[in-house]
């Protein structure tokens, strides 16, 4: 499955970050190219896998102001964004699992599934 991470809401230096550790993890499988807002996965990593690893990446370099979310328009594409910044761009994202909704009323009926 080819999984996308778009990286275009995030700093330069915490860009260099993450790409320093898929490049350490042998993630990228030798790709260098710091500059790229979109990184992609052709193969071998599910979308919960990649998400999981960028989740703990932020957490282990100390990043709690950014957030890992799923669009829930492209299942193959994950998104890293500043958590004040979400809703101004017309993104809602599920403060349970991260996925992201167009509307706060679609992120509030999928809400509701967590708590059953």
């Amino acid at each position: 499955m080819v999984v996308k991470i778009d990286m275009s809401f995030i700093p330069a230096n915490l860009k260099r970050t993450l790409m320093k550790s898929f490049d350490e993890n042998g993630i990228l499988e030798g790709q260098r190219d710091y500059d790229k807002n979109l990184i992609v996965f052709n193969k071998g990593y599910s979308r919960q896998k990649v998400k999981e690893f960028l989740e703990q990446e932020l957490k282990k370099n100390e990043v709690y102001d950014y957030l890992v979310s799923e669009n829930s328009e492209d299942e193959r594409e994950i998104a890293i964004l500043r958590k004040g910044d979400v809703e101004q761009l017309g993104i809602y994202p599920c403060i349970h699992c991260g996925m992201v909704f167009g509307s706060e009323e679609h992120r509030t009926i999928h809400e509701r599934v967590h708590y059953f």
